[in-house]
């Protein structure tokens, strides 16, 4: 497929954490979070190759600061390197007081999603082309882990 990408922008969702997104210490079930990444991280892959993705697999998460009761949460994810039929998309949640607005980076991880039809069968999604030292740096590492986890 020779398509470029119809949109490489990163994709933001957000939510508060209820009472019931939570465990007896008053914070975010970790299962919880990594829903919220996942649901992001498909939704901007299909953004990007307008087609219906699934999750192949998860790399590197890690939970880094609780994210507790009443606090609104941001799962950001991006696309930052693409195979035949995968995206890799780096999905980073932060977490805001609103009493403060100050964001706490909370977990990180990458999601490699994979282009479904409505057969079931995987589909070829378009190349994303890194631009920049930074982002080339970013599809080289996601590549390499991308790799490593094909084995």
């Amino acid at each position: 497929m020779s398509a470029a990408p119809y949109d490489v922008s990163p994709l933001t969702m957000i939510h508060e954490v209820f009472p019931g997104d939570t465990n007896d210490y008053g914070t975010m079930f970790g299962g919880n979070v990594i829903a919220l990444m996942d649901k992001a991280a498909g939704i901007c892959a299909s953004k990007f190759a307008h087609e219906n993705f699934v999750t192949a697999s998860v790399d590197r998460l890690k939970f880094l600061a609780p994210i507790k009761q009443g606090y609104v949460v941001e799962a950001t994810a991006r696309v930052v390197y693409t195979s035949k039929h995968t995206a890799g998309l780096e999905v980073i949640v932060t977490s805001k007081d609103r009493k403060t607005w100050v964001a706490q980076h909370c977990s990180r991880a990458f999601f490699f999603m994979v282009a479904v039809g409505e057969n079931g069968k995987i589909k070829e999604i378009p190349q994303l082309v890194p631009i920049t030292g930074e982002e080339r740096e970013k599809f080289e590492e996601v590549r390499a882990i991308h790799r490593r986890i094909r084995k």
